[in-house]
């Protein structure tokens, strides 16, 4: 195929001659139907001197476009039919051609006959007109590098349609948008960084303020496309769905397609970038094949601990080595890789008191810090941020390849008040080993919103990022409570030591890398594949209910019946319940009236110090749906000072009334007490009752674990007795104890269960009025104690009634007999008629007046 890009990509348009294509054949050789025959556009001049690409172009006796859809496909390729160029455009002509030795006074129909701007010939599309200032709809071709052109200093590609503020007076430069706009490429001469398409190179744009973007569309709807353009030294690259007037809540704009572009910002200013900025309600975005770069410059290095960082309740004070710029009030900005890892992640900002500090809102606890950078929105090659917005989605990154260097995001995305959604395939970022690196996806929550994300990362690399101070920039950073089942990654490589970072789901990463981290992924709330380990929640071993070992005391009240209520008025708590293990240990909580009420598992105090973790959980049911939603368990800690990090899982979804396990692991980071109110609960309403079994609080003292394994422990944590003892291994109280096979009606009892006393053996009459039983100790599953005869009235063969005390779960087999005394010794019997809750011995003799019997049993 001839064309003027040397190859025909996938969904890409180009132009090729009827030689090209063969009557009966079209592209990959697939049959096509036949062309109706159509007088040529373009005749052929009788020589062509000069030889160039208009030339030879003009030369064909005809010109093929391929049409806006295919027609078939083959293994996914799309396959268009060609139709000859005069079928495509006329009779209006939806073309425009452009070249750097046009000029615009040129009807801009031919490549002979040119114009020499984009603006000239965006404006000669049908539809388009010079007062008021308006781009037409249809195709302009660029055949070199060529200016934009346009009316103000710094021109760009400045569109917008009617929702636009400034519609009926545009600002001097803009054009209004009447319909589908493409501009494309069609020389070869240069070629962007890492990229593999050639480009034409666009002058287009301002280097002196962030006013003046190569490429601002607002409020579009109706198609925009541009391949095969490159931008150089702009401040700013290309604007999406942002106002003129710059406000990033209006100028919503859908269906853009972006191919093979290239933004390069150059040795940009202190406060321009980013390489693409999005705005809200900006849906249907296309980046495909391109090459992106942010402002490094936009990012700042912070200074030394202790007066880099300060946090006081929640307040960040940031000291930076240099002044900053373009930094406004409100704006999420990123501390990135600090000394003090619970400095990073998002800060909003507050107030810039002078040029080198600035303060910000971010919780955590009170310390100070340094080092590492305030990384800002203009940083990024592409920033999606719909500044508190409803949010933007249905973004897609194909084949890209962004600077980090600076450091700066690939990809910065912040999520809108009903969230937003990303997908990215074949990202590269590139660093640079002389400065600082970025992550290549970088996902950060607006706390003025729900954490609301949908993204999918399919192969995401960074290379070049393992020098300049950051062996630590991961590929994909997540930074705020999302659940990782929204935030999808496979496929994830980082030049440095750290692929990935935040929570997320993991399907694959680079091998060496994961085998360096030491915080586990469920410290950093991720789950899925890790070698072979599946990581996560799993509830298989938990819903089996067997007997675990005891590592610390349970705190919280696992019978029903010492559970309180919030607000007792119109409510009450149901005992005997049936619960998932199958016994009736549950209790419902439920109310006729009222605001929402809380059944309460646990209220007191605990000693607490910096480091101690605190992990509660407990089964719940609610067929109505959970009240509050899915996060109505909670663990609470309180007290002066007292801040805290961790982690609480809901419900995983409404469900049908199912058992759920619900679960809390939080971690004291700050206090300025030694003792703190802890509680654990559930919330339920009026038409929304909730049944709960086996709640447990554990208290674990700092140093006892390392962080990896209270996490460990967190998540696979099966819930015990009030009642168990340290060591032990133990189950729940309603719960017994069957051992199948050989030893079936071996009864096992955890700690041994209940101590035999002495008032639960009773002497018959037989061995004297006086009689009287000492020194009882043992189980009921085997016991010893002595038997003083003592008075008048003793007989032949008296009688022991010995009532366990613990029940036998089925009629027990005992052996007894008497294994010393004063008394002389005899036989016993009666073992054989034991039940499950007591049993009558009859001591074969006559007992001695004043002797003592000791005697031993032992069942099964």
């Amino acid at each position: 195929m001839r064309g003027f890009g040397g190859r025909a990509p996938e969904n890409r348009s180009w132009i090729v001659s009827d030689e090209d294509l063969p009557v009966n054949t079209g592209i990959l050789g697939l049959p096509r139907a036949p062309t109706p025959e159509i007088t040529p556009l373009f005749a052929a001049p009788a020589s062509n001197p000069s030889g160039n690409q208009s030339s030879r172009l003009a030369e064909s006796s005809e010109l093929y476009l391929p049409l806006v859809e295919p027609q078939s496909s083959l293994l996914g390729a799309r396959v268009f039919e060609p139709l000859r160029l005069a079928q495509a455009v006329a009779p209006s002509f939806e073309m425009q051609f452009v070249s750097s030795a046009g000029t615009d006074s040129n009807d801009g129909r031919s490549l002979e006959r040119p114009k020499k701007t984009i603006y000239a010939a965006l404006q000669a599309l049908p539809g388009g007109e010079r007062m008021p200032p308006t781009a037409g709809h249809g195709i302009v071709w660029v055949n070199d590098s060529v200016e934009y052109g346009g009316v103000t200093q710094g021109n760009g590609i400045w569109m917008m349609g009617p929702g636009d503020s400034n519609f009926k007076n545009p600002p001097k430069g803009w054009l209004h948008y009447t319909g589908g706009v493409r501009i494309v490429c069609l020389g070869n001469a240069n070629s962007a960084p890492d990229q593999h398409i050639p480009q034409c190179s666009i002058s287009a744009g301002g280097n002196q303020d962030g006013r003046h973007p190569a490429v601002w569309l607002s409020s579009l709807a109706g198609g925009f496309y541009l391949d095969g353009l490159g931008f150089k030294y702009p401040q700013i690259g290309i604007r999406i769905g942002i106002d003129s007037s710059g406000d990033r809540l209006r100028g919503g704009v859908q269906n853009v397609e972006l191919k093979n572009i290239s933004v390069n910002l150059g040795n940009c200013q202190a406060g321009a970038g980013p390489g693409i900025d999005i705005g809200d309600s900006t849906f249907w975005i296309w980046i495909l094949d391109s090459f992106v770069g942010g402002c490094g410059n936009s990012s700042y290095r912070i200074g030394p601990s202790p007066m880099g960082l300060t946090r006081s309740e929640g307040i960040v004070t940031i000291g930076m080595d240099a002044s900053v710029s373009n930094i406004s009030d409100g704006q999420i900005i990123s501390i990135y890789n600090p000394s003090d890892p619970s400095f990073s992640g998002g800060c909003t900002v507050l107030s810039i008191p002078d040029a080198n500090h600035l303060r910000c809102a971010q919780p955590g606890p009170n310390g100070s810090s340094g080092q590492g950078w305030v990384m800002t929105d203009q940083a990024a090659a592409v920033n999606v941020d719909p500044g508190g917005g409803s949010g933007s989605g249905l973004l897609f990154f194909r084949d890209d390849v962004f600077d980090i260097s600076g450091p700066s995001d690939g990809i910065r995305f912040q999520n809108g008040l009903n969230g937003g959604s990303l997908d990215v395939q074949g990202q590269t970022c590139e660093g640079s080993y002389k400065v600082a690196s970025g992550p290549c996806l970088h996902v950060y929550w607006n706390p003025r919103t729900s954490p609301v994300v949908n993204v999918n990362v399919w192969h995401v690399e960074s290379a070049d990022n393992n020098n300049g101070g950051n062996r630590r920039a991961p590929a994909v950073q997540v930074d705020g409570p999302f659940d990782p089942s929204a935030i999808v990654v496979s496929g994830a490589s980082a030049g440095g030591s750290t692929n990935l970072a935040g929570p997320m789901t993991v399907l694959g990463q680079y091998v060496p890398n994961l085998n360096a981290i030491a915080e586990s992924p469920l410290r950093e709330g991720q789950i899925g594949f890790f070698h072979n380990h599946v990581v996560g929640s799993i509830d298989v071993a938990r819903r089996q209910f067997g007997p675990v070992a005891v590592r610390f005391p349970n705190l919280a009240h696992t019978s029903p019946s010492a559970w309180e209520l919030n607000r007792q008025q119109e409510s009450l708590i149901t005992p005997a319940a049936r619960a998932p293990d199958g016994t009736n240990g549950a209790g419902t909580s439920s109310e006729r009236g009222g605001p929402q009420n809380s059944v309460i598992y646990y209220k007191g105090k605990q000693k607490i110090v910096v480091g101690d973790y605190f992990v509660a959980g407990v089964w719940t049911k609610a067929k109505n749906g959970y009240n509050g939603g899915l996060s109505n368990f909670s663990l609470k800690i309180f007290g002066q000072g007292v801040r805290t990090a961790g982690v609480t899982q809901a419900a995983p979804y409404a469900g049908d009334g199912e058992w759920e396990w619900l679960f809390s692991v939080q971690k004291i980071t700050e206090s300025a007490v030694d003792s703190a109110d802890i509680s654990i609960g559930s919330t339920f309403g009026a038409d929304q009752p909730i049944t709960t079994y086996a709640p447990i609080l554990i208290h674990i003292p700092a140093g006892s674990l390392s962080d990896n394994e209270v996490y460990e422990l967190g998540y696979d944590l099966t819930s015990y007795d009030s009642s168990c003892v340290v060591g032990s291994v133990c189950g729940l109280s309603e719960q017994g104890f069957l051992m199948p096979g050989a030893i079936q009606a071996q009864f096992i009892i955890a700690s041994e269960g209940k101590t035999l006393s002495n008032a639960d053996v009773v002497l018959s009459h037989g061995w004297g009025r006086s009689a009287f039983v000492s020194g009882a100790r043992g189980s009921s599953q085997r016991f010893i104690f002595a038997v003083a005869a003592k008075g008048d009235g003793v007989e032949r063969n008296p009688k022991l009634t010995i009532t366990f005390p613990t029940s036998w779960p089925v009629q027990p087999i005992f052996f007894c007999k008497q294994v010393g005394g004063s008394g002389p010794i005899s036989t016993v019997s009666g073992e054989g008629a034991a039940s499950a809750e007591r049993m009558t011995l009859i001591f074969n003799g006559t007992p001695v007046a004043g002797s003592d019997y000791l005697f031993a049993c032992e069942g099964q």
